[in-house]
């Protein structure tokens, strides 16, 4: 109940403070004097007690279970009541800065003094309301469980793995592997490759639970491990006083025939007796260990103290779930990470059908439909389908199929009955904040792309993340994003220079352990609109829970799913009046009255399709909403009113239709972000001072003095503005010097024309900026050198140039900080263009219309891992064909991306870039796209940018 513990640790930090505050205002509840409160002060401390161990609780009983509802329920209740408390006294909450029930609280206790007037009706409203709330508290108090867990011991760890060391693992009758060849191939290399008197290389395996890492390191142990002296395959797992035992299995595989006594009183030898005997036997040794199932840097550390580091070229293989624990494995520039792939969809097939049928032609065609239905669920994860294609022949494969097609509720889903204990051990491994973001995730439908901003601002808004040992927020819940990925939980889609994914995916099958984890949390209600109003796989909470979290799926412009109206609709609007967050997907339709959401915190409402207008002026009533998003909707406007929302943090009306801002949005004092598409700034803009990224904002549409105004806003951290009036630059500039010279990281500028350029160099040099990231669109043909020589933190830039000289490539090199840089250039002055610095770059971005020559020297770019060259509109016809360059020189390139309009053009350039790839020392991956490919290849934010600018008509 990771959901519980979150909801009630506020009110237990913020109850007994605000019973205080009210009984110092002769706000005393009935039954309420000085040793009650006291009580309750006591009472509450237990039951928090009681929550931090059910946190870490993997078997509670289904008694402590059911507690941990309740207690949650009447949390909630508490918080509820304080909200509609703070929303009818009008100015109490105004000046809210933090989110959850810890600040609901607390702020009414510190607005309750000397502040509030209340009449006898609101007086008896808030003394029998709260009285309720908490007296169903003592009650559960009193029915505090005592015996919490079925189980108080750690999961076997040897289990469903083998529980000692096996040098043998009688594989020699293994199966034919099924798409792993390749990987074998490539890991096998990686064991073997180098001197064998060498000192010792760690190759880590590592993907997501259920990829096949333990296979492959099987058939990877079975294939070379003839070539060493001493060889063992020894699981680790999750416990943490396993190491013993890990040892004494170690011993008995690197004792001889002599050893055996040794051996037998292994049984009684402490952790440094053991380690100090097997280096004694390894130390003239070559040997190979597959340590599988890594779970923690510390166990490595252990077990690696255990290794002699002699020069013998021995080998140790490891297979871990996470990416930080096998990036810790491999600490030697000799050592290799090998990501282990899912399997395509050839090999998915291949074994699917193999399993079940013997073959795919073996398959009959009346359930060919139902078996591409469950490959599509289990998305190349090689477990999955061996556990389904086993299940199914436990039956009858052709009545087993039907159902599992009929049947897609995750909780009476056949195969997750098999993934779900390989899933759990990675849930119950991260702590409670963790596993409640972890469970959010279950609002987003299979296989969409969430981006991270999205998710880390609406995490915020529901309370789930906190400020940690000075670490504010958006950076705390930043690191959540990350360590999610890290597990292999989460999978990285679009991933930037510096290694940071900027989206992420949900595999299927995890997915579906995250919905089935939710149910039984009572967490997130998942609806699906469909005839009749209810689909099989709507996910609604037992009878006795609110519904909090509402996520409707439907498709959009689908006529069935049109017209029926969610379930949560056939409850009736009070089955929502506890509603904190509503996320729609498709067609906007089927969306819930919003006019009874009081307690509505986050609205997502991104690519719905549909008319939202009319529901848009309901929005003020929504009093606790934090998190609004219309992007990608066909709205047209924001209500008048909507200043009156003094919690919203987040408002989003990118790609939408509105143009204007009402001019109460000034009174939005907690407003953190406002993502537009090109809107003109209100007056009074300045004070609006807690926000941290403005993006898109129109200096022409803008009056001199909003613009002027931009300078106090002094947290502002990332900034988008169009200008295309030169008169209003030098004003601009001004304002862009002092931000720069705050907490601005992040500056986007676009513009139509090029006096951007002569401003600039204009300026005198300013002093020294912590600006990282730069775009800028509308120079003429170089950038101007104070750029270089002030924003010595700049990491990444992207310039849009009529022209580009050699000297204007010259001071860009000179920028040692720089890590990605993306040039998107009319014409280039000379023919050829020659690269010579950056040192430290590691994405490197050329976008042109014709088609230049480029070289690189033997010593630029060392630490370049991406280059993408896009020739948008090139022409064939001149003289001399151009080339490119160099390539092999830049030693640290994984990938070339090259990208034309046509077939038949470019051939030469991908030649060459193709023959150096070949002599390359890494061999780099080279991607060749034409046509319709090119347009998906590059910057798409200054894409929207463009797009932007010429909607405006400039």
């Amino acid at each position: 109940m990771v959901i519980a513990v979150s909801a009630i640790s506020g009110v237990l930090d913020s109850l007994p403070l605000l019973l205080q505050q009210l009984e110092q205002q002769s706000f005393a509840l009935s039954g309420l004097d000085h040793q009650s409160i006291g009580r309750l002060k006591d009472e509450v401390e237990l039951i928090r007690g009681a929550f931090e161990q059910y946190s870490t609780l993997e078997n509670p009983t289904e008694f402590t279970r059911q507690w941990a509802q309740k207690v949650r329920e009447v949390a909630f209740g508490i918080e509820e009541s304080i909200d509609r408390y703070i929303n009818g006294v009008g100015d109490a909450g105004n000046n809210v800065a933090s989110g959850g029930i810890a600040g609901t609280l607390s702020r009414l206790a510190g607005n309750l003094v000397g502040k509030i007037k209340l009449g006898p009706a609101h007086r008896r409203s808030i003394s029998d309301e709260l009285k309720l709330q908490l007296e169903r508290l003592h009650v559960q108090f009193l029915e505090k469980p005592t015996i919490m867990s079925t189980t108080t011991a750690q999961p076997d760890l040897y289990s469903p793995r083998t529980t000692a060391t096996n040098t043998d693992l009688q594989l020699a009758s293994r199966p034919p592997l099924v798409g792993m060849y390749y990987a074998r191939e490539e890991v096998t290399a990686m064991v073997l490759d180098g001197d064998s008197a060498a000192g010792i290389k760690v190759i880590s395996i590592v993907g997501m639970p259920g990829a096949g890492k333990t296979t492959l390191a099987k058939e990877v142990y079975c294939e070379i491990g003839e070539h060493f002296q001493h060889r063992a395959f020894v699981s680790v797992g999750r416990s943490p006083d396993a190491l013993c035992k890990i040892l004494q299995g170690l011993l008995s595989d690197v004792a001889d025939g002599n050893d055996r006594v040794l051996y037998q009183d292994a049984i009684n030898m402490d952790e440094l007796k053991l380690k100090a005997i097997i280096r004694d036997r390894l130390q003239h040794k070559r040997y190979l260990f597959v340590l599988d199932d890594l779970w923690s840097t510390e166990a490595w550390q252990e077990v690696w103290s255990c290794f002699p580091k002699n020069n013998l070229g021995s080998r140790i293989v490891t297979t871990t779930r996470i990416e930080g624990v096998a990036k810790a494995c491999c600490s030697s520039h000799s050592d290799c990470v090998f990501r282990i792939p899912l399997l395509n969809e050839s090999d998915s097939e291949t074994l699917f059908y193999g399993m079940t049928f013997g073959s795919k032609n073996d398959c009959p065609p009346g359930l060919r439909d139902a078996s591409m239905h469950i490959l599509r669920k289990c998305n190349g994860l090689p477990l999955a389908i061996v556990n389904i294609a086993a299940a199914l022949n436990k039956t009858s494969p052709a009545s087993a199929l039907k159902d599992f097609e009929m049947d897609s509720q995750p909780n009476k889903s056949t195969y997750l009955h098999g993934m779900k204990e390989i899933f759990d051990q990675s849930y119950n491994d991260i702590p409670p904040q963790l596993k409640t973001c972890l469970l959010y995730l279950s609002i987003f439908p299979e296989k969409r792309e969430i981006r991270r901003q999205r998710l880390i601002r609406r995490w915020i808004a529901e309370g789930f993340i906190d400020e940690e040992h000075g670490v504010d927020k958006e950076e705390t819940a930043k690191n959540y994003f990350d360590e999610l990925i890290n597990r292999n939980l989460i999978q990285p889609v679009q991933v930037d220079y510096d290694g940071n994914a900027r989206s992420c995916r949900v595999h299927p099958a995890m997915l579906d352990f995250i919905v089935c984890r939710s149910m039984e949390e009572n967490f997130v209600t998942l609806v699906h609109p469909g005839a009749g109003g209810r689909r099989q796989d709507d996910h609604t909470p037992s009878s006795n829970s609110a519904i909090r979290w509402l996520s409707v799926q439907c498709k959009a412009n689908n006529e069935e799913d049109q017209g029926h109206g969610t379930a949560a609709q056939t409850k009736g609007s009070a089955g929502l009046s506890h509603t904190r967050s509503l996320s729609v997907f498709g067609e906007v339709g089927a969306m819930p009255q919003l006019k009874k959401m009081e307690m509505l915190r986050v609205l997502d409402l991104e690519d719905c399709q549909g008319s939202l207008d009319p529901s848009i002026d309901v929005l003020p009533m929504l009093f606790l909403l934090r998190y609004l998003s219309l992007r990608g909707t066909d709205v047209s406007r924001l209500p008048p009113k909507i200043g009156s929302l003094r919690h919203l943090e987040t408002i989003d009306i990118r790609s939408t239709r509105i143009q204007e801002l009402p001019p109460s949005i000034v009174d939005l004092h907690n407003l953190v972000h406002l993502l537009a598409g090109m809107i003109s700034l209100p007056r009074g803009v300045g004070k609006l001072t807690a926000l941290r990224t403005l993006s898109f904002a129109d200096i022409m549409k803008s009056t001199a003095s909003a613009v002027q105004e931009l300078a106090d806003l002094t947290n502002l951290m990332e900034l988008a503005i169009f200008c295309s009036q030169e008169y209003k630059v030098n004003n601009l500039l001004t304002v862009l010097q002092k931000l720069a010279g705050h907490r601005l990281r992040s500056l986007i500028v676009a513009s139509s024309s090029g006096f951007w350029m002569e401003s600039l160099h204009s300026l005198p040099t300013p002093p020294r900026y912590s600006l990282q990231r730069f775009k800028i669109d509308g120079l003429n043909d170089a950038i101007p050198k104070l750029v270089a020589s002030s924003c010595v933190n700049l990491v990444e830039m992207d310039i849009n140039f009529q022209e580009l000289s050699a000297e204007g490539l010259s001071v860009l090199e000179s920028i040692d900080s720089l890590l990605r840089l993306c040039l998107c250039i009319v014409s280039v002055e000379q023919e050829q263009l020659t690269f010579r610095g950056f040192p430290g770059l590691k994405e490197l971005c050329f976008r042109c219309r014709n088609l230049p020559s480029l070289s690189f020297s033997a010593g630029s770019l060392p630490m370049l891992q991406q280059l993408e060259l896009n020739f948008q509109e090139c022409s064939s016809s001149s003289s001399q064909e151009p080339s490119v360059s160099g390539v092999e020189y830049l030693p640290s390139l994984m990938q070339a991306v090259v990208a034309f309009p046509r077939e038949d053009v470019g051939t030469k350039v991908v030649a060459d870039v193709r023959k150096a790839a070949l002599v390359h020392p890494k061999h780099p991956h080279v991607v060749v796209k034409t046509g319709k490919e090119v347009s998906s290849v590059g910057d798409t934010e200054f894409e929207e940018l463009h797009r932007l600018s010429s909607h405006t008509g400039c």
